[in-house]
């Protein structure tokens, strides 16, 4: 593909996510981290839905999931102009 967008992204992240006859949860990890160094699409909810449950399965939940939704957040708030407040 030569711009993947979220929708193809996702499907390959969830498809190793789901896998329950072979373990390829690192898979999906690896393509979620092409997902947001490619830069042409960002994650949506059901991205960070699918790179949870592979988190899950390899029991690794620290990964930065968290940091990369702050950031989609933040960028989404700021191409919409509005103010965006952190607590």
């Amino acid at each position: 593909m030569e711009k993947p967008n979220c929708f193809s992204w996702n499907t390959i992240i969830r498809t190793f996510a789901k896998d329950s006859v072979n373990d390829h949860s690192h898979d999906a990890l690896f393509f979620f981290s092409q997902m947001v160094a490619d830069g042409f699409v960002g994650p949506n909810k059901f991205t960070f839905l699918f790179v949870l449950k592979a988190c899950a399965k390899m029991g690794n939940l620290e990964y930065e999931v968290q940091n990369q939704k702050k950031q989609s957040v933040c960028r989404h708030h700021a191409e919409q102009g509005s103010a965006f407040k952190f607590h």
